[in-house]
């Protein structure tokens, strides 16, 4: 991704998310985390592919935080991505 877009890039912050989600599932839990606060700290603008790609990272720190046992830290995770879905109902993260 580094070579193709550079940090602040909507669409590599998306892609990370999606990746953080994808080695979640694949059990790389620590790779997930990684690139999934890699796409919360690049991707910190208000328009709709910023919003889609913090609300697919909080998923899958949500998961990771889940399947780790750390409950808390899931539900925190679970509403950082329900604010980012209220604040712009447009940005559907299925998407």
């Amino acid at each position: 991704l580094s070579r193709e877009a550079p940090v602040g890039d909507p669409a590599r912050h998306r892609n990370e998310a999606w990746l953080a989600r994808t080695a979640a599932h694949a059990g790389d839990k620590d790779r997930g985390v990684a690139l999934a606060q890699a796409a919360l700290a690049g991707c910190t603008t208000p328009d709709a592919f910023c919003t889609q790609a913090r609300s697919l990272a909080h998923y899958a720190l949500a998961s990771i935080e889940s399947q780790r046992g750390r409950n808390a830290e899931s539900l925190e995770h679970a509403r950082a991505m329900r604010a980012e879905a209220e604040a712009d109902p447009q940005a559907d993260p299925r998407e």
